[in-house]
């Protein structure tokens, strides 16, 4: 099965800013684009508005794009299908779309990454700057995979927002987490550059105020992978990063057990 970019459309919408981010992935990735739209039925009308979009997308970038609509039980079960399907990322726009809570919520099950943005994609240079945290939490080696493959792609850099945490537990924990990250890129050629915060500092705020002074970048984070009663009400980590007032790109990765290995932190 070969694997394609998904987009999540909510409007026939050719001008998406999420159509934009996929056709430069697609062709980064040489894969076919797949537009998508959940829910009930839609009119003969919206389907023929659909395909057309469908057909600019493909005239624009001369990239294979089909329109797909899902008619699941839930939101979630369509998502499953789209990832079943052969989908190997899923991107939404989170400004007009979808509410950065209403993907926490639906999104959290899945095993492929979604890329969550606000403004459409201008040059390469937003992914060829990423910014992934070092946290004292046993998760987050799909961090460092993904920024490190997609800086092997593009010629990129890396930067890691390291807490400068005064415990010795939770010191090591962060000095281990840059430690592996460097040997992970050593082979590579690829630039890591450290952005040190205070240890007291909220590292979701830290890590949108350190990017954003970078300008075009893209952030790497990994989510709780549950939304428990609290978030709904307070919001998760990941709502924050992906409804950020900067509009910084969020690409999302749900924890992945298979991925980790004692001594690795994120």
């Amino acid at each position: 099965m070969e694997a394609f970019v998904s987009v999540l459309l909510k409007s026939p919408d050719a001008e998406s800013p999420a159509i934009s981010h996929a056709i430069f992935i697609a062709k980064m990735f040489h894969r076919r684009i797949v537009l998508a739209t959940i829910g009930g039925n839609i009119c003969d009308g919206e389907v023929l508005l659909y395909k057309d979009v469908a057909k600019q997308v493909q005239e624009k970038s001369q990239i294979e794009t089909q329109i797909w609509h899902i008619e699941d039980a839930s939101f979630s079960a369509a998502l499953r299908k789209i990832e079943n399907d052969g989908a190997g990322i899923i991107i939404l726009d989170v400004k007009d779309d979808f509410t950065p809570s209403f993907v926490a919520a639906h999104f959290q099950h899945l095993n492929i990454p979604y890329l969550c943005v606000q403004k459409h994609f201008e040059d390469d240079a937003i992914y060829k700057n990423m910014f992934i945290s070092a946290k004292a939490e046993m998760q987050g080696k799909d961090k460092i995979v993904w920024a490190r493959y997609l800086s092997h792609l593009l010629k990129g850099k890396i930067t890691i927002v390291a807490p400068a945490y005064k415990d010795a537990y939770l010191k090591n924990a962060v000095d281990g987490f840059v430690r592996t990250a460097k040997e992970h890129v050593a082979d590579h050629d690829i630039q890591i550059q450290i952005a040190e915060i205070s240890g007291r500092a909220n590292i979701v705020t830290s890590m949108l105020e350190e990017s954003h002074k970078y300008g075009d970048c893209l952030i790497i984070a990994s989510t709780s992978g549950t939304m428990n009663w609290l978030g709904k009400i307070f919001g998760t980590r990941e709502t924050k990063y992906i409804g950020n007032e900067y509009g910084i790109p969020i690409l999302c990765l749900n924890p992945r057990k298979d991925l980790y290995k004692e001594g690795l932190y994120a």
